[in-house]
């Protein structure tokens, strides 16, 4: 059976980081011309399993997925969370063995487009834009890794809680930021309980460091959150 992609499929691979500046006709002719399928999920499935020998890229049209770190003890570290028009899986098309130690678990149903090593290589060979998007994709990849070894060496959940609201902010190029993801998956993935996330806020909110708006919006003063950050304000 032929693989289609429907309107809003469509939508989101022009949201893509891979296709900024592409458009819907040039996706179109340029993915379609390559090799790659979609692929159904159910919630709590595990996508990309390394049992696959998966070689490529794969991009999410529809759902949620969390990208997990399982230690030895069964214990499970969330690092991010990917939502629909986001590449992942990059790091299995670069590393020469499949010795991959994130898992990506569907938090929904989740609709995904996959392509494969060699069709990503024709799709790149295809378009210099795609080719200069893929490796800007690559570079905030790395920027987010170094992001989180900053996260994890930070000492108290207020100086985690400023590190996160800087750089959501930073993403939207805005002192302002919506917490979109659910208040139990933004807990989970800060590794700190709700009441001391609100706690934290309060606490941010009476030194004048952040203010909560009616609108569920919270506006930040850098300069102070970078001080909490460095110490210097307790």
């Amino acid at each position: 059976m032929k693989n289609i992609l429907d309107k809003n499929e469509l939508n989101s691979l022009k949201n893509c980081p891979l296709f900024n500046d592409v458009s819907i006709e040039e996706i179109t002719r340029n993915v379609i011309n390559v090799g790659w399928y979609k692929k159904n999920y159910c919630k709590n499935s595990i996508v990309l399993d390394l049992k696959d020998d998966f070689k490529g890229i794969a991009i999410l049209l529809s759902g949620e997925i969390t990208v997990n770190i399982f230690y030895e003890n069964g214990d499970r570290l969330p690092l991010r969370y990917i939502k629909p028009s986001e590449v992942f899986g990059l790091s299995y098309f670069l590393s020469s063995d499949n010795n991959e130690t994130l898992t990506f678990i569907t938090n929904t149903t989740c609709n995904v487009l996959i392509i494969n090593e060699d069709s990503l290589l024709k799709l790149l060979k295809s378009s210099s834009i795609i080719l200069q998007n893929c490796l800007n994709y690559m570079n905030n990849r790395i920027r987010f890794l170094i992001s989180k070894i900053i996260f994890f060496n930070l000492s108290n959940n207020q100086q985690k809680v400023c590190h996160f609201l800087l750089n959501e902010c930073s993403k939207a190029s805005s002192k302002n930021c919506c917490l979109n993801l659910p208040k139990t998956t933004l807990c989970e993935y800060l590794g700190i309980g709700r009441t001391s996330f609100y706690r934290e806020l309060n606490v941010l909110a009476k030194k004048n460091a952040i203010k909560m708006n009616n609108n569920g919006n919270i506006t930040i003063h850098p300069e102070k959150l970078i001080d909490i950050l460095k110490g210097k304000y307790s």
